[in-house]
C-alpha cells in the first residue's frame, strides 16, 4: 500500500536538488542511493559523456518475484526546467508550490517520486509481481536527449508507463508536440 507521507517526503526531497537539464549528477546519485538501498539492480549507461551532460541515465529493475505477472517500466526525468536554485517549498493539505521567485521542479519529480513509491510499497507488502523497470533519463526538457540516448540492453516489458502528464489523472498520452529550432538567414 502507498505511504502518502513517505511519498510526499521523497517528492519534498527531490523538488530540493537543483537538477536543470545536462546538470542532474546530484539528483542521479540521490535516486540511486535510493533505489541501492531498497535492494534494486541498478545501473547507469553512458548518456551524460553522448550528451555533453554531469550525468546518465539510471536503469533500475526489480526482479519479478512470480511467474505470470505482467513486466512493466514506469519512466520519469530528473532534469527541471530552471530556475529551481534556492527553491522554498511551501506546502499546503491540498498542494505543494515554491514559496520564493523559482518554480517548484514538479516536472517531473512529481513522476520519479510516485516510480519509487510504487516499487518500495511493492517490496513492504511483499505482492507477487514481474519485473518492474524504472528508467529515469536526463535532458529531457531539451528535446528527449537523454531518452534517446538511454541503453535499453536487457530490458524487455510487456507495458510501460511515462510519468511525465497533467490532470486530470487517468489521462493517457498517446501523442505529443515538438520543437525544432532553426537559424535562417532572410535576404
Amino acid at each position: 500500500m502507498v505511504r502518502p507521507e513517505r511519498l510526499f517526503a521523497l517528492f519534498r526531497e527531490l523538488c530540493l536538488v537543483n537538477s536543470p537539464a545536462l546538470r542532474e549528477a546530484e539528483c542521479v546519485a540521490l535516486v540511486r542511493r535510493k533505489l541501492e538501498s531498497l535492494g534494486l539492480e541498478v545501473r547507469e549507461d553512458d548518456a551524460g559523456s553522448k550528451i555533453g551532460g554531469t550525468a546518465n541515465n539510471l536503469i533500475a529493475r526489480l526482479p519479478a518475484n512470480a511467474e505470470g505477472f505482467p513486466r512493466v517500466f514506469l519512466s520519469a526525468h530528473f532534469d527541471t526546467v530552471e530556475p529551481t536554485e534556492g527553491l522554498e517549498i511551501e506546502e499546503t493539505e491540498e498542494l505543494f508550490r515554491s514559496a520564493s521567485d523559482t518554480i517548484l521542479g514538479a516536472d517531473n519529480k512529481a513522476g520519479m517520486a510516485p516510480a519509487i513509491e510504487a516499487v518500495e510499497s511493492i517490496l513492504e507488502d511483499g505482492a507477487p509481481h514481474g519485473d518492474v523497470w524504472l528508467l529515469f533519463s536526463v535532458a529531457e526538457e531539451i528535446g528527449l536527449k537523454g531518452a534517446a540516448a538511454m541503453d535499453l540492453k536487457g530490458v524487455d516489458v510487456d507495458y510501460g508507463y511515462v510519468l511525465d502528464t497533467g490532470p486530470p489523472v487517468g489521462t493517457f498520452v498517446t501523442r505529443t508536440g515538438t520543437h525544432y529550432k532553426v537559424r535562417a538567414r532572410l535576404v
